[in-house]
């Protein structure tokens, strides 16, 4: 047991789970345990996994820009949408903004 709390830079909170945010990049996604090694799409880092089939393996990622010093998210996936504060957002479009409980 440690005495002190984990340092992040920011908490992702839901009604079910927390998660510190502890990297300027954060990966978020399906892990799935597949038998193929070989195929790299299969072998995605993911920091926080959501276990649902709507979720990609590697679906959006959380990162911070230092130019505006602000948190973005983009989504990875070609295939499932990424929803922020009620707007979706696919693949390709320009990051979005993240606010405080967005």
């Amino acid at each position: 047991m440690s005495y002190f709390p984990e340092l992040s830079y920011a908490l992702l909170r839901s009604s079910t789970w927390e998660k510190n945010i502890t990297n300027t990049v954060f990966f978020i996604g399906r892990n799935e345990k597949r038998t193929n090694v070989t195929d790299k799409a299969r072998n995605y880092k993911v920091d926080l996994e959501l276990p649902y089939r709507s979720v990609s393996r590697q679906h959006a990622v959380i990162l911070f820009n230092f130019e505006v010093q602000r948190w973005e998210v983009r989504c990875l996936s070609k295939k499932n949408m990424l929803k922020v504060d009620g707007e979706r957002f696919a693949y390709g479009d320009k990051n979005v903004w993240l606010r405080n409980k967005s």
